[in-house]
């Protein structure tokens, strides 16, 4: 669920609010990046197919080597079934909210403004070719980490490409394509 992060004044002094979008599309994009928020369930590292597994609200699930990939039985029965008490500091940790809030990634504003994935990638490395290299070489999960973390790591080996602020700031400065081709249509 998309939530936006707004101003409003209560009794003469201006508090932030968090506002959801219940009706299933996104609030506009900005080019203040901390406008439009993601609200989404907790997700516990796991040794699954996936990487992780949600943990339901009032769960309780296993907090120790946070790291490590290849624990399992962090989270059972969703969070209803205690694991095993350990030591350890800090080993069982009892959710008491079901959702987290995170900011929209660079990649997703683009994509909510309907550009594609390789428009992002040349725009962040400022290199179609390597863009291209890229989403080549990941054509089986071009929306996973793998990709992001690699075309990180080039944009901070070459010294150039945009930054994630340029990114939001040309995302919230663009229109979405497909609205603007149906208006330049109704023209002609």
């Amino acid at each position: 669920m998309i939530v936006a992060m707004r101003g409003r004044q209560n009794q003469k002094k201006w508090e932030q609010r968090l506002e959801p979008n219940l009706d299933g599309v996104c609030n506009t994009l900005t080019t203040v990046q901390k406008d439009n928020l993601v609200l989404e369930k907790i997700k516990v590292k796991q040794a699954t197919k996936q990487g992780w597994i949600e943990c339901g609200i009032d769960g309780v699930f296993d907090s120790s080597y946070p790291t490590s990939k290849l624990r399992r039985g962090r989270v059972q029965g969703g969070g209803a079934i205690c694991p095993t008490l350990t030591t350890k500091e800090g080993g069982i940790v009892k959710m008491d909210r079901q959702f987290r809030i995170r900011k929209l990634t660079p990649k997703e504003c683009w994509r909510l403004m309907d550009f594609s994935v390789l428009d992002f990638f040349s725009a962040m490395l400022l290199d179609r070719k390597k863009a291209k290299e890229l989403l080549e070489k990941y054509k089986d999960n071009p929306n996973g980490i793998e990709i992001m973390n690699e075309a990180e790591t080039i944009r901070n080996e070459t010294k150039k490409g945009l930054s994630n602020s340029a990114l939001y700031e040309i995302a919230g400065n663009s229109i979405v394509r497909s609205c603007l081709v149906d208006i330049i249509g109704q023209m002609v």
